[in-house]
């Protein structure tokens, strides 16, 4: 068991570090002066994210390559991936947990949806730390749906300003 779980670690934090790259590109094309923002923008901002998420624009095709990077290795096809920014159905309450819970709903497979759930989330000095049902309860095959979702969840998290680093744990 503790040999499964240092193995979901490993692909966890190896997915993330490929997204931190990714993420610091973007910040990096922003000007100094629009990195600041008054307190209104980030309102404004926070209001914005909370509406929308950020999912795949063929969920099919990038659950299958997902999968098959996490079985069979190669080049990380996150990076490469076309998103599209979706705006939350009206009968979501827009909040950080029911932003992350659709996304992962979104491109879960529904034999495992009950393994998508979130199961702690706490935000703690820029710190997103979060739990899914998955890193409990898991299953052969598993690390094949964390690959799938983990990029995802912490794609999403990064878009709150408050955020700046997102941890899996269990």
């Amino acid at each position: 068991m503790i040999k499964k779980r240092y193995i979901y670690s490993i692909i966890s934090i190896g997915l993330c570090l490929s997204l931190i790259g990714c993420n610091s590109s973007e910040q990096s094309k922003s000007s100094p002066s629009s990195v600041v923002a008054n307190s209104q923008n980030n309102n404004h901002s926070q209001r914005l994210h909370l509406n929308t998420v950020i999912l795949p624009a063929n969920i099919q095709t990038y659950r299958q390559a997902m999968i098959n990077y996490s079985q069979v290795g190669g080049i990380n096809p996150f990076n490469n991936s076309p998103f599209v920014v979706k705006k939350l159905p009206k009968t979501i309450k827009p909040s950080l947990q029911n932003n992350i819970q659709f996304v992962i709903d979104s491109v879960i497979s529904p034999t495992y949806l009950s393994a998508g759930k979130i199961t702690y989330l706490l935000v703690k000095n820029h710190i997103a730390y979060i739990e899914l049902e998955m890193n409990n309860d898991g299953w052969a095959g598993v690390s094949s749906t964390i690959a799938v979702i983990n990029p995802l969840v912490v794609k999403n998290l990064l878009r709150d300003p408050n955020i700046h680093q997102v941890i899996f744990h269990k």
